[in-house]
């Protein structure tokens, strides 16, 4: 079931990817925060693995820079 799940998961992220017209960069900004959130909390929540709190102030980090990435070109403007 599990590999049905994301293998479905996978495939909708692949359409939802290559239907948007994002410049590369501002792709992979949302990819790594998109990635690194799932993979933390699929850890976290399936696993039931204790996910210290250097993690979770790293993840922080990362879904800020993906942010960054995406909209604060807008902001500079």
């Amino acid at each position: 079931m599990a590999i049905l799940a994301g293998w479905l998961l996978l495939g909708l992220y692949g359409l939802l990817v290559n239907t948007i017209r994002w410049e590369f960069s501002r792709a992979l900004g949302v990819y790594m925060g998109v990635f690194a959130t799932v993979s933390i909390l699929t850890g976290w929540l399936v696993f039931k693995e204790i996910i210290p709190l250097t993690t979770w102030l790293g993840l922080g980090l990362i879904v800020t820079g993906g942010l960054l990435i995406q909209f604060g070109p807008r902001m500079m403007r």
